[in-house]
């Protein structure tokens, strides 16, 4: 992955992996992504942004986690790309300014995000 400097494969094809099983859960709650994260203290973001959500959409957003800062943004980067929003150096501009604390919430959200990497990957 020439592109992917911080991003691998296996972190892709676990977070892909993390996705089938969240889509297959269903959840209570729907995160509201206006809370402003400098606003609200880390535990306390985390509790509002989880709760009534199913364990496997918690191991989703738990595995984006841990990953670094730079991989999460490759990772949105990735998604957006593999969307089709814009071109790669496009979409990885936008996640560097974009980035907060509540992407990997963001990204765990969203259902088609497995098939947004995997395209992303064949377009790279």
């Amino acid at each position: 992955m020439r592109r992917l400097k911080y991003l691998t494969v296996s972190d892709v094809e676990d977070i892909c992996g993390l996705t089938e099983a969240r889509k297959t859960a269903s959840a209570s709650h729907i995160p509201d992504w206006q809370i402003r994260p400098d606003t609200e203290k880390g535990q306390q973001l985390d509790d509002l942004l989880t709760r009534g959500l199913s364990p496997d959409h918690i191991a989703l957003i738990r595995r984006i986690q841990k990953l670094s800062r730079d991989a999460q943004i490759e990772l949105a980067a990735l998604a957006w790309f593999g969307r089709g929003d814009a071109t790669f150096d496009l979409v990885i501009a936008h996640a560097r300014h974009a980035y907060s604390p509540t992407l990997p919430y963001y990204l765990a959200d969203k259902i088609e995000l497995g098939l947004y990497l995997r395209h992303g990957l064949q377009l790279l």
